[in-house]
């Protein structure tokens, strides 16, 4: 399975093909660093004022105030005797936010940001991102080597990465799948939601070939404990409709503030429109505190999540579950959503991180030092009217993952596992 490790890199090298084209040698900035750091810093604090989307959520639920804290973060960063230390810096205060959407983004993460855009249509805000970062000459000055890194060391760290990979003799599979009980109970675990062009036709074929063996249980339990995302379309256009036996569709609503990239954002998005408050009362169980919050909010944006019926699918009849715990986030918690109000599968685990309501976070480059940095753009609502990236999404079934848990491999690990367990007892109970 070494295939699915080494396939990102084409990622990276269509990335790496398309800095070539520019001079990567731009005139110095005039400006005196201290300058520069001041003025990128207020340009951040700016955008995360103006366009982020949770700092009243966030306050509503921790009573941590970002904002007030504008003179405490800018000393912060003022610390920094250089970019480098301005990147790691700025980073720490983005921090603060506690979302994992939002942060300074890595060389890699350009990169791969870079390669993934490439693909996009030319009237959607991604190929914009794209252009935006492949011809900035400031930019890919700024990402010559990797933050903190030498060329030496950044050339290093490649050669441990690839040695480390012709090291392992077993790659750990993105999917598992076993019996937990002989010809009763399936399972399948997904570690991540590989991007469908990066997606293996071997696992295609093993995952079709187990969901063929199993079409007749009278329950199949699906694992993403510990998954953390990728793409939304392993699931709506692969996973799910190889199993589901009816079509499912839910909408999903999405809010945003105005400002310059959203109102950018916008002009890409016919579907994206000014906020009608009175539809959204009638769409969703709107609380006091998010109409307080959604008084904020400028536009708003209808997600239809749809799933079809493969017709090489199995269409199941029998029960699902899908286990979940903290680590669910970005897409995979969109998964979660979606199974649960749904009725597609039975929710079993813990509470998931939430934040998976939505479209890609926004890019922008820093004037000065141009760096790139990465933040959510949109208030995403739950259909229990819950702001999902605080809440997240609550299992039906509560049942904790036992220490130092990893993805079981065989049926025996399973056997130890209490969250699996409850599945089955649900499983054998109901049939």
């Amino acid at each position: 399975m070494k295939k699915a490790i080494v396939l990102p890199l084409i990622i990276t090298l269509l990335a790496l093909t398309a800095w070539v084209f520019y001079d990567p040698a731009p005139k110095p900035n005039p400006k005196p660093f201290e300058v520069q750091k001041a003025e990128d810093f207020d340009y951040v604090f700016g955008l995360i004022k103006q366009e982020y989307p949770l700092l009243q959520a966030q306050k509503n639920a921790t009573g941590y105030d970002f904002v007030a804290d504008y003179a405490k973060h800018k000393a912060h960063i003022m610390q920094a005797k250089n970019p480098t230390e301005f990147f790691f810096l700025l980073n720490d205060v983005l921090d603060k936010l506690d979302n994992e959407h939002t942060h300074m983004m890595t060389k890699a993460d350009v990169q791969y940001a870079i390669g993934i855009y490439s693909q996009s249509n030319h009237d959607d805000y991604r190929w914009q991102i794209y252009t935006h970062l492949t011809r900035d000459k400031r930019l890919q000055q700024a990402y010559a080597t990797e933050i903190g890194m030498t060329p030496a060391q950044e050339e290093q760290a490649r050669r441990d990465k690839i040695a480390k990979i012709d090291a392992q003799i077993a790659v750990p599979a993105n999917v598992q799948m076993f019996d937990v009980v002989p010809n009763q109970v399936g399972y399948l675990s997904v570690r991540e939601l590989t991007h469908v062009s990066l997606l293996d036709t071997d696992e295609r074929h093993a995952v079709m070939r187990y969901l063929q063996k199993i079409k007749h249980y009278p329950a199949l339990i699906i694992d993403i404990r510990t998954n953390t995302g990728g793409d939304t379309r392993y699931w709506t256009q692969f996973l799910l409709p190889a199993i589901t036996a009816r079509p499912l569709s839910l909408d999903l609503y999405s809010f945003f503030k105005q400002g310059t990239h959203m109102d950018a954002y916008k002009a890409t998005r016919p579907t994206m429109t000014d906020i009608d408050r009175t539809q959204v009362a009638k769409a969703l169980p709107v609380s006091a505190d998010l109409a307080r919050i959604l008084d904020t909010f400028a536009y708003q944006e209808i997600q239809p999540l749809r799933v079809d019926m493969d017709p090489d699918g199995i269409g199941f009849g029998g029960k699902i579950y899908l286990l979940v715990d903290n680590d669910v986030y970005s897409s995979a918690e969109t998964l979660a959503i979606f199974a649960k109000y749904t009725q597609f599968a039975t929710l079993v685990g813990t509470p998931t991180r939430g934040d998976g309501v939505g479209t890609d976070p926004m890019i922008a480059i820093l004037p000065n030092t141009h760096f790139a940095i990465r933040y959510a753009k949109q208030l995403g609502i739950a259909p229990d009217g819950t702001i999902n990236a605080i809440r997240g999404t609550q299992p039906d079934v509560l049942v904790a993952n036992p220490p130092n848990f990893t993805l079981p491999t065989d049926v025996d690990v399973a056997k130890n596992d209490p969250v699996i367990q409850r599945a089955v007892q649900l499983a054998l109970s109901s049939h």
